[in-house]
């Protein structure tokens, strides 16, 4: 699929870097596969690219991934994603609390969110 498109990117000399991984991520999430993005996440990871050309996933990644949580509905998935962002060292910004916010909304948990936010 996807991913496979994406090794060759090599051969294009394109920069694989966070901005490209955010590409191929949000692309698996809009088209309802957050399975496959979170696998292509995991597996750029494993293969060492970020690590290789330097790059950590930034706060964009991070939202792109808690944004396909919040599309599939996934509010667990997407809190427990928001604190992995938060342990890696990046602060969320106004579109992931947005998206969080939104989440607990649509599930009856506004209040939670706020709480969670407020910290």
């Amino acid at each position: 699929p996807l991913y496979h498109s994406f090794l060759s990117v090599a051969k294009w000399n394109l920069e694989r870097d966070d901005a490209t991984f955010n590409i191929w991520i949000d692309a698996y999430c809009k088209l309802l596969q957050l399975d496959y993005g979170l696998s292509f996440f995991g597996k750029m990871m494993k293969l060492g690219e970020m690590i290789e050309t330097r790059k950590v996933p930034n706060i964009n990644v991070y939202t792109t991934l808690i944004k396909g949580f919040h599309i599939i509905v996934d509010i667990d998935g997407a809190i427990k994603l928001l604190k992995m962002l938060e342990e890696s060292g990046h602060n969320p910004n106004v579109i992931t609390d947005n998206i969080i916010i939104d989440s607990l909304y649509k599930k009856g948990l506004l209040r939670q969110g706020l709480t969670l936010l407020s910290k």
